[in-house]
């Protein structure tokens, strides 16, 4: 081999190299779950694998104010929220600021409503309210239980 074919051999095994480590990455940062910004609930009864869930957040020591949905449209008021499935559910925070809304990346105790929806807009019929005194969430991340609610309201 000459020098030029030796060097673009050694760019494509370093590129190769760089596109797996992206790549590996990614899939473990999907599949563990939660991250910056998220609340994952678990212990979710089966019946309500397919629905869908999103929260409301109260700041107790902390002056933000979060909601939980896979999506906000904020010139039409809408939130679009997380599908339950395997009895869990990973919630995007996002933190209600003067500018609008942003992933949410700090750390406070929360008081929460959680909703869970027969669609995936509050238009759709609530089948169930969550209230948790107490949430903590640290570096914008969380995780609670449904077991754990204060209260617990069925339609």
């Amino acid at each position: 081999m000459n020098n030029k074919t030796t060097k673009h051999t050694a760019i494509r095994v370093a590129g190769l190299i760089a596109l797996t480590a992206i790549i590996t990455l990614t899939l473990f940062s999907c599949s563990s779950g939660g991250g910056v910004g998220t609340l994952t609930l678990t212990d979710i009864p089966s019946k309500y694998n397919g629905k869908y869930v999103g929260l409301e957040a109260s700041g107790i020591n902390t002056e933000s104010n979060l909601w939980g949905a896979r999506s906000i449209n904020p010139e039409k008021g809408e939130l679009f929220f997380v599908r339950i499935s395997g009895g869990r559910a990973v919630i995007p925070l996002w933190d209600e600021t003067e500018r609008g809304f942003a992933r949410y990346s700090g750390s406070g105790r929360f008081e929460m409503e959680i909703w869970i929806f027969d669609g995936e807009t509050e238009d759709s019929e609530e089948l169930v309210e969550l209230e948790f005194e107490s949430v903590r969430i640290s570096n914008g991340s969380g995780t609670i239980s449904y077991i754990d609610a204060d209260e617990i309201y069925e339609e």
